[in-house]
């Protein structure tokens, strides 16, 4: 979780040089965690994003949410 908050932050750091947006929900109901990322910037009808939705019950897919991240955050720290 302490990945996926500095995403947050960094995403709404408005000085960032690069224009990716990442967007991150939680359902706590279900315990799942949904992200999507946009690689030059969010736009209104924009199909060119990647995602990723894991459950947080199994170790697996955490594993799958923290290499989403990671492999991405360059292009939003």
């Amino acid at each position: 979780m302490e990945l996926v908050n500095q995403a947050i932050i960094a995403n709404a750091n408005k000085d960032k040089v690069s224009n990716a947006d990442m967007f991150i929900r939680y359902s706590a109901h279900v315990n799942t965690i949904s992200m999507q990322f946009y690689m030059t910037g969010w736009k209104q009808d924009s199909p060119h994003f990647e995602s990723c939705e894991v459950n947080l019950s199994l170790p697996s897919e955490i594993q799958e949410a923290y290499w989403f991240i990671h492999n991405r955050k360059s292009f939003i720290f």
